[in-house]
């Protein structure tokens, strides 16, 4: 098991409010999530403000993984959708990191 960061990064000029990180799609079959929660909602990021928060994934079985987030916000419901760094599962569970910027 290995804890997954998930930072979002206000790179506007303005406030973002009413925001909203959710999965695009599913978790995929080959990993799943075992405490904590991708989803994550935030009232308030100010300009050049980031937000981070964690979950707890295990390695399900071997393979190459993307987990697929979207940033949605007040003034943007169409949102921005963000893939993680490739996850790779081996016989050691070995799990990396996703980093989500808005643009």
């Amino acid at each position: 098991m290995v804890e997954v960061t998930v930072k979002i990064t206000n790179d506007g000029n303005n406030s973002v409010e009413s925001i909203l990180i959710d999965l695009n799609g599913t978790i995929p079959k080959g990993i799943e999530v075992t405490k904590g929660d991708l989803r994550q909602i935030y009232k308030k990021i100010e300009p050049g403000e980031s937000e981070e928060y964690f979950a707890t994934i295990r390695g399900v079985e071997a393979g190459n993984y993307s987990i697929k987030l979207k940033t949605i916000y007040s003034d943007d419901s169409i949102g921005y959708p963000s893939n993680s760094t490739q996850i790779t599962v081996t016989e050691k569970k070995k799990i990396t990191y996703i980093s989500l910027f808005r643009q």
